[in-house]
C-alpha cells in the first residue's frame, strides 16, 4: 500500500466512530454552518480526535483499499448514496470503510485475547476462583504462567477477586496497573485512558511501568490513569457506575452523547449524528441492557429525538 494508516487504538472505537461520522458529513459537501462549527468544536477537543480524523482521511485515500472494496461489492448493484433527513447522505463506500476500519482492530484484538465478550456482558471463572465479568466489547489475555495477572485489551472487566495474602492480583492496562489482594473493582480502558473504579476493599493504582507513583483508592473511590501522570481520586456511586455489572444501565443527566455510546456498546453497527446539536440532551433513568433496542425506543417516546434504523448495521440520530 502507498500508506500506513493507523487504526483505532485499543479502547478508542468510540472516537474512531465519531471521526468517520464527521468525515462522512464533510464529505457530503451538505453541512451547515451551525455543523461545521460543532465539527471544529469535536476536533479542539484533543489529540485523539484530531488523530483519528487523519487517520480516516488516511484509509479514504488508500488506492489498494478502494480497490479490495470495489472488487468485494455484488457488481449487479450500481454505486448509488442514500438520502437520509435533509441532506445526509452516506454512499456505499464510505459505510463501508466505516465498517472496515472500526472492526478490524477489534478482530485483531479479540484474536489475542484468552476472554472476549460479544454484545452482552461475559461472567469468566479464573483457575484461582476470582470472578470476572466482561463488559459488552471486552477482551482480555491471561498470563500463561500467573493466572492471578491479566491484561485489559479493551473494554471494561469487573472483578471479584479472591483473597490470598501471599499472591497479589494485577490488572494490567494500557496506561494502568492495578494491584489488589482480594476486593472487588472494576477497570476500564479507553482512547487514552485506564479508569478504575472500587466496590469493594481497597485497590493500588499506578501508571503501568511505573511503580513509583501510585495512589491508594477505597470503596467508592474512582481514579484515571493517562501515558503520563495519575489523575486524582474522586468519590463516585459505584453502584450506578458498575450496573451493567447486574444487567442495567443508570444515566444521571448523562450527555446524549454519551448514553447513545454506552447503548451501542450492546448493539451491532454505529451512529451517525444527523443533528449533533442534540449530543448533550441530558438523559437520566434505569434501563434494562438486555434488550438495548428497547432503550432506544424508550429514549425516543420520552426526549425530542428521532432514531432511524437504516440497517442493523446503521443508525441515524435526528
Amino acid at each position: 500500500m502507498k500508506s500506513n494508516p493507523q487504526l483505532p487504538p485499543p479502547g478508542g472505537d468510540a472516537i474512531a466512530v465519531e471521526a468517520y461520522a464527521w468525515f462522512v458529513r464533510c464529505q457530503s459537501g451538505r453541512m451547515s454552518a451551525g455543523e461545521r462549527a460543532a465539527f471544529e468544536r469535536w476536533l479542539r477537543q484533543g489529540e485523539a480526535q484530531r488523530r483519528a480524523y487523519a487517520d480516516a482521511q488516511s484509509l479514504w485515500t488508500d488506492e489498494d483499499l478502494d480497490a479490495a472494496l470495489r472488487q468485494s461489492r455484488p457488481a449487479a448493484r450500481p454505486s448509488r448514496s442514500r438520502r437520509f433527513g435533509r441532506g445526509f447522505q452516506v454512499s456505499f463506500w464510505q459505510a463501508a470503510l466505516v465498517l472496515l476500519a472500526v472492526n478490524f482492530q477489534s478482530l485483531r484484538l479479540d484474536w489475542q485475547s484468552d476472554y472476549y465478550a460479544g454484545r452482552q456482558p461475559q461472567p469468566v471463572q479464573l483457575a484461582d476462583g476470582s470472578r470476572l465479568m466482561l463488559d459488552a466489547g471486552s477482551a482480555i489475555a491471561v498470563d500463561a504462567q500467573d493466572p492471578r495477572r491479566i491484561r485489559l485489551l479493551r473494554g471494561e472487566v469487573y472483578c471479584e477477586v479472591k483473597p490470598d495474602p501471599g499472591h497479589p492480583f494485577v490488572v494490567v492496562g494500557p496506561h494502568s496497573q492495578t494491584q489488589v489482594l482480594g476486593t472487588h473493582f472494576a477497570v476500564r480502558s479507553e482512547a487514552d485512558v485506564d479508569t478504575v473504579t472500587v466496590a469493594e476493599g481497597k485497590v493500588r493504582l499506578s501508571r503501568e511501568g511505573t511503580a513509583q507513583e501510585a495512589l491508594a483508592l477505597a470503596v467508592g473511590e474512582q481514579a484515571s490513569a493517562y501515558s503520563d501522570h495519575l489523575g486524582g481520586r474522586v468519590k463516585v456511586p459505584a453502584e450506578r457506575d458498575l450496573a451493567w455489572t447486574r444487567g442495567s444501565l443508570v444515566f444521571e443527566q448523562t450527555p446524549l452523547a454519551e448514553a447513545i455510546s454506552r447503548v451501542q456498546h450492546y448493539r451491532q453497527g454505529w451512529v451517525l449524528w444527523g443533528n449533533p446539536a442534540l449530543r448533550g440532551f441530558p438523559v437520566s433513568g434505569r434501563f434494562n441492557l438486555a434488550d438495548p433496542d428497547r432503550i432506544l425506543d424508550t429514549l425516543a417516546q420520552t426526549l425530542p429525538v428521532t432514531f432511524t434504523r437504516v440497517s442493523p448495521w446503521l443508525l441515524v440520530v435526528r
